[in-house]
């Protein structure tokens, strides 16, 4: 993988990348998922290892690899997880191209995820990045791969290439101010491009090194959806959805007066540009099995009473809601998100438990489809499929907490990770730093990690 920059890519967690998060989404498609517990999990391109370090922590089950080929990264992830001592997370440096350094993994991996990587690389690491995917997954196995889509990603290389345009030469915080006061003074970029000046608002909360990172002065990409699916069928995988669960229901995803088009169209990698057109979308969380197997009756039933799911904190109260989109706001009736909000306030409840309820008089697709939509809106999460001690977990988000990294908890119990709210990070960091505490730790997210 050629490095974008020879910086510290910002280190970051993506919940998408959670085995328990995967497993749930596909079988929420109806193909069978594979098990987490003694999973292998492999991220490309992992940066500074937090997503792999959380899972791993969180997962004590399951082996994590991340490959990365700039040796920073490296160094920085190993000293992470040997000072937490996460013994199940190790990393690889190497570039994704190397395939005689990649030959020493041997065995396939049952998760492999490439996030924030594939738009942003040559297109020979592209390749190999397939090619990897393809050679690497074991049989029923997940990969998800993101990437910038077009048509909505347009929005996004026109804005980048404004700001490559000032210049590598001037800050990244000077060519976002300059182009703040270009939209404001009503140019006609802006006039044209209204989105873009969104982009710009939502930027000017991120760090400029982070902006620099996602908007390099060159190598940016966008790929056709229909292309992609085909490029991946190529390599022996095959295209199952979003591993952005509401992006599987066309009902909440697409605007009314567009859904009868995608849904008359056949072939599915036109019907995904549909898709991909009805919502503007720029950014694709593909989800590829190799070997997909759809689950009998059966096996979906003993999955419903098997898998629970957990409010997150901050759930909101019974009644209805309202889910902000690609299309806009979504209203939750309350005839659904109430009764199952109330019940799980009362404790984790599985998916049959759920659907037998007299409201829902058995209707387990319609209770699933809620579940993954408060999943998808961070409310919900379903619980890990083990509850093995997670030291590990604890040790990770004590030196995070002291180091004013707080905003990332390991939490075995949903085997992945909570994004904490500024107030909590900083609350979190002053009770590690034993300094007083000026805002609330959430009843939810309680002060012993390796609980919860």
């Amino acid at each position: 993988m050629s490095e974008r920059s020879s910086s510290l890519y910002p280190a970051r967690f993506h919940r998408e990348l959670s085995p328990v998060w995967l497993s749930a989404v596909a079988a929420s498609r109806g193909v069978a998922p594979p098990a987490v517990e003694g999973a292998r999990w492999c991220e490309i391109g992992c940066g500074q290892g937090r997503d792999a370090i959380t899972q791993a922590a969180a997962n004590p089950g399951v082996s994590c690899l991340g490959i990365d080929p700039n040796p920073d990264h490296i160094a920085a992830a190993r000293a992470l997880a040997e000072a937490a001592g996460v013994e199940n997370a190790r990393f690889l440096h190497a570039d994704i191209r190397d395939w005689e350094a990649l030959e020493a993994l041997r065995e396939p991996f049952d998760f492999i995820l490439a996030h924030g990587v594939y738009s942003w690389v040559p297109e020979a690491v592209r390749t190999a990045m397939r090619r990897f995917m393809g050679a690497r997954l074991a049989p029923g196995g997940i990969a998800l791969l993101q990437y910038m889509s077009w048509p909505g990603a347009a929005t996004h290389l026109a804005l980048g290439s404004l700001l490559a345009g000032l210049g590598p030469e001037m800050e990244m915080a000077r060519r976002l101010e300059i182009l703040r006061g270009m939209a404001e003074a009503g140019a006609g970029f802006f006039v044209a491009w209204p989105q873009a000046a969104e982009i710009l608002r939502r930027l000017a909360r991120q760090s400029p090194e982070f902006v620099a990172q996602e908007y390099p002065d060159s190598g940016v990409s966008a790929d056709l959806s229909r292309e992609m699916i085909g490029r991946l069928r190529a390599e022996g995988l095959s295209w199952i959805g979003s591993a952005r669960p509401i992006e599987n229901y066309d009902d909440v995803s697409l605007p009314a007066k567009t859904a009868a088009a995608v849904a008359a169209e056949p072939d599915l990698g036109r019907r995904e540009i549909l898709r991909d057109a009805a919502r503007n979308q720029h950014l694709r969380y593909d989800l590829y099995m190799r070997a997909p197997r759809l689950m009998t009756p059966m096996e979906r039933g003993r999955l419903a009473q098997s898998r629970r799911f957990t409010l997150l904190p901050e759930a909101p109260p019974p009644g209805a809601l309202r889910f902000e989109t690609a299309i806009g706001p979504v209203e939750g009736e309350a005839a659904i998100f109430a009764p199952l909000l109330k019940a799980l306030a009362e404790g984790p409840k599985d998916l049959a438990s759920l659907a037998a309820a007299p409201v829902f008089g058995g209707r387990a697709g319609l209770v699933e489809q809620a579940l993954m939509m408060l999943m998808w809106a961070g409310v919900a999460h379903p619980l890990a499929e083990t509850r093995a001690e997670a030291p590990a977990a604890g040790r990770l988000n004590a030196i995070l907490a002291r180091e004013g990294e707080a905003g990332i908890l390991a939490a075995p119990k949903i085997g992945s990770g909570l994004v904490l709210s500024p107030q909590e990070s900083a609350a979190r960091t002053a009770l590690a730093r034993g300094a007083p505490v000026k805002a609330p730790i959430s009843a939810l997210a309680p002060q012993d990690p390796s609980e919860g």
